[in-house]
């Protein structure tokens, strides 16, 4: 009689045992659903036993939270992005103002003052498309404003719109351009152009060059390239990190031209690659030829 009833214990806590495990794991299911989905579900649970309804209530409560902390991160990124957004219209507004009365100005008389100036409102200038460029990388819900491009025609209006600060700074461009045509979004990609050329104002010493070419029946690449100043070291597994600057010594590095870069590319589908050898350094961005929505 003890053997049976002894027997009748063990087979009802291995019967129980089981129905907690499959519990568990139907609660562990729900879990793992409910973090890798965007969902305001919580876990349920049969069980009458109490610690387990405890476990549930406990993480159910933890899932509360976290939804809420999400919900306030998502509010205020909305409101950062926004208050950017305004503020760097706001400058430029401004900016361009006084930009085209300096060069009225310097038209009557180029005084050192005025170049000066002038030299600081570009720097300016520069900056706060970094700051636009920044929050556009922020936008991960804004649709691509995608149209059929002329890439070799892009690329040389930037060349020329920069020809002036180039030839400043005593560069000597080399462009390799073949006919490419592809669908993507022009404004991102001009955007990826002037950071690059504002990287070879910032660091190129003597030539630089720009090649377009078709990689490959699906792909792009453009790449820009520059002479680096004698004994200079680039660490590039670090240039597209955000705020990472080669030469922290430098005032007029932000840190954010390479990795706005990267992001812009990324968005469109693209990657960016660099490479430093024998003095060169090399940015290179593939673009897929029709860019998904």
């Amino acid at each position: 009689m003890f053997l049976f009833v002894l027997s009748a214990l063990l087979i009802a806590t291995l019967a129980a045992l089981a129905l907690l495990w499959a519990e568990l794991r139907r609660v562990t299911r729900e879990l793992t659903y409910v973090n890798a989905h965007s969902t305001n579900a919580e876990l349920t649970t049969a069980t009458r036993w109490r610690p387990v309804r405890r476990l549930v209530a406990a993480i159910n409560v933890n899932l509360r939270e976290n939804r809420t902390l999400r919900e306030q991160r998502i509010r205020q990124d909305a409101e950062v992005h926004q208050l950017l957004t305004n503020l760097t219209h706001d400058i430029k507004t401004p900016l361009t103002v006084a930009t085209g009365y300096v060069q009225l100005l310097r038209q009557r008389t180029d005084s050192p003052q005025l170049v000066r100036i002038a030299h600081n409102l570009t720097a300016v200038n520069y900056y706060l498309h970094y700051l636009m460029d920044f929050n556009l990388t922020q936008e991960a819900g804004r649709p691509l404003q995608l149209a059929t491009v002329d890439l070799t025609t892009l690329v040389e209006g930037q060349l020329f719109d920069a020809f002036d600060e180039l030839a400043a700074r005593g560069l000597e461009v080399t462009p390799q351009l073949a006919a490419v045509t592809l669908i993507t979004d022009p404004a991102l990609v001009r955007r990826i152009c002037q950071n690059l050329i504002g990287n070879w104002l910032k660091y190129a010493q003597g030539a630089a060059s720009v090649k377009l070419w078709e990689k490959d029946a699906n792909h792009v690449s453009l790449q820009f390239a520059n002479q680096l100043p004698a004994g200079t070291t680039l660490d590039v597994d670090h240039l597209m990190t955000r705020f990472y600057t080669g030469d922290p010594a430098r005032r007029d590095s932000t840190g954010l031209g390479l990795s706005i870069v990267a992001a812009l590319a990324t968005r469109l589908g693209g990657t960016l690659s660099l490479t430093s050898d024998a003095g060169w350094f090399t940015a290179t961005v593939t673009l897929r030829r029709e860019t998904a929505a």
